[in-house]
């Protein structure tokens, strides 16, 4: 008996695929964005910027010989700055003032990288092992006060915007003293991390922060 073999072509069923629209932090339902505010708000901290900002305040303190300047920075505290320096020094006011800053603190600021390069050969010793000598210069490149010259961070600009404003007011004729000056550079350095701590935790702050992400409907981050 002949037994015939029926071929029953395959049905194709498709995959059932379900799609998610992604979307950008400004289209999300206002609620949605409200409670991701919240979120974020109740998670944010300062520690990356005032980790900048203390390099910075450490390299001036240490530039101008005050190692230890008191201070204390938060969101909710009153911000303040202090660099402790010679009373005497201090008091040198107006023209006088304005000279012993150059020539004992900007001039040290401007200077550029100090580097050293082989000069000549010699007999090895424990002062040279390698058997070369080598010559120690500073760069004739200057490093501009504007260009952040202590740490690469913008708060090093706040030392040559006190500079600037310091003699202006000489050349106005104020007798100002080297407190003075560091009273304003104090006020800088306070101001510029304050505002950026205030932004950090305004509503704008967490946005920009919040748009760098995509969402799905609900929040969840993509």
């Amino acid at each position: 008996m002949r037994i015939e073999k029926k071929i029953i072509p395959a049905v194709y069923v498709p995959a059932h695929i379900e799609t998610m629209k992604i979307y950008e932090y400004s289209e999300l339902a206002d609620d949605v964005k409200d409670r991701l505010r919240k979120e974020a708000f109740d998670s944010l901290d300062i520690y990356d910027i005032m980790d900048s900002w203390e390099n910075t305040v450490k390299a001036i303190g240490k530039l101008i010989g005050a190692e230890k300047p008191s201070y204390e920075i938060g969101y909710c505290c009153h911000n303040y700055l202090r660099f402790i320096f010679d009373e005497l020094e201090g008091e040198i006011s107006g023209p006088r003032a304005m000279a012993w800053i150059q020539n004992n603190w900007i001039d040290k600021a401007y200077k550029g990288k100090y580097f050293s390069t082989p000069f000549r050969k010699c007999e090895k010793s424990k002062e040279h092992p390698a058997g070369i000598t080598y010559k120690y210069r500073y760069s004739k490149i200057m490093v501009a006060l504007d260009n952040c010259p202590f740490t690469g961070v913008c708060y090093d600009c706040n030392f040559g915007e006190a500079w600037t404003e310091f003699k202006e007011g000489i050349r106005q004729g104020k007798q100002l003293t080297i407190n003075d000056f560091l009273e304003i550079l104090e006020q800088k350095l306070v101001s510029d991390i304050s505002q950026e701590i205030d932004y950090r935790f305004s509503n704008e702050g967490i946005d920009e922060e919040l748009s760098e992400n995509e969402y799905y409907e609900n929040g969840e981050a993509v």
